[in-house]
C-alpha cells in the first residue's frame, strides 16, 4: 500500500505531474470530510500460501478508486474515468510497484454514481491483483 501511495503521490507535485488536481491521497480510511477529488487506495481481499520455510506468498486483489464531486454529469464522468486512467497508467508505468512486487494482473476498471452524505459523486476503481513474497518474522 505505502509503494502504491508513494508512486501516485510522485505524480502530483512537480513539473508533468499528471495527477496535479488530486486533492486528497490515502489508503485505508477515507478523511471525515474529504476534498475532491480523491484517490483512496483499498486492499479489497488478500491470500496468504506457506511456499517456503520462513517466506509467504502473497496475493492482493487492490482497488485504486477515484471519487469526483458530480456537478455537470457529462464533464464529471469524463473527468472521473480519465483520472482513474490516470492513476492506472502511473502503477503500470511501475509495475513492480518500485520492486515490492513480482507479477501485477491488471482486472479493469469500474464506475458509477455513489452517495457520500448529501453528496452525490461519480467513483472509479481501478482494480488489479499483485502477488509478492514476504518473509516471516522469526519466532
Amino acid at each position: 500500500m505505502d509503494k502504491i501511495i508513494e508512486i501516485l503521490k510522485a505524480q502530483r507535485i512537480g513539473p508533468g505531474a499528471i495527477l496535479a488536481n488530486v486533492k486528497s491521497l490515502k489508503s485505508f480510511a477515507l478523511p471525515p470530510n474529504p476534498r475532491y477529488p480523491i484517490i483512496f487506495v483499498d486492499i479489497v481481499q488478500e491470500v496468504r500460501t506457506h511456499k517456503f520455510t520462513g517466506m509467504d506468498s502473497v496475493k492482493r486483489d487492490i482497488a485504486v478508486n477515484v471519487f469526483t464531486k458530480m456537478k455537470d454529469k457529462q464533464v464529471a464522468l469524463k473527468r472521473n474515468v480519465l483520472m482513474a486512467d490516470k492513476a492506472r497508467q502511473t502503477l503500470f508505468a511501475n509495475a513492480d510497484f518500485n520492486g515490492s512486487v513480482y507479477n501485477v494482473d491488471y482486472r479493469g476498471i469500474v464506475y458509477g454514481q455513489l452517495t457520500a452524505g448529501a453528496e452525490l459523486l461519480f467513483g472509479s476503481s481501478v482494480q488489479f491483483e499483485a502477488d509478492s513474497w514476504e518473509v516471516l518474522a522469526a519466532a
